[in-house]
């Protein structure tokens, strides 16, 4: 679970993932907002899948920053 990154679009997504012991990200789907996401505690959160690939690669989560997204 330490190496495993859980995505997900709903704040159970969330909490799935904290006790599973991986890390997080929150991906706004639409149905719930970008600001609601963030309140349940992901340790990344995104508006959608391009901005949570930049961002986890910006943090050397996910291969290289300058990478085709």
């Amino acid at each position: 679970p330490e190496t495993a990154l859980m995505v997900g679009d709903h704040p159970m997504d969330v909490e799935t993932g904290r006790r599973a012991g991986a890390k997080t990200c929150a991906v706004a789907s639409g149905r719930i907002s970008l600001g609601d996401l963030k309140a349940s505690g992901p340790d990344y959160a995104a508006r959608d899948c391009r901005e949570m690939m930049e961002i986890l690669r910006g943090n050397g989560e996910f291969g290289s920053p300058s990478a085709d997204v």
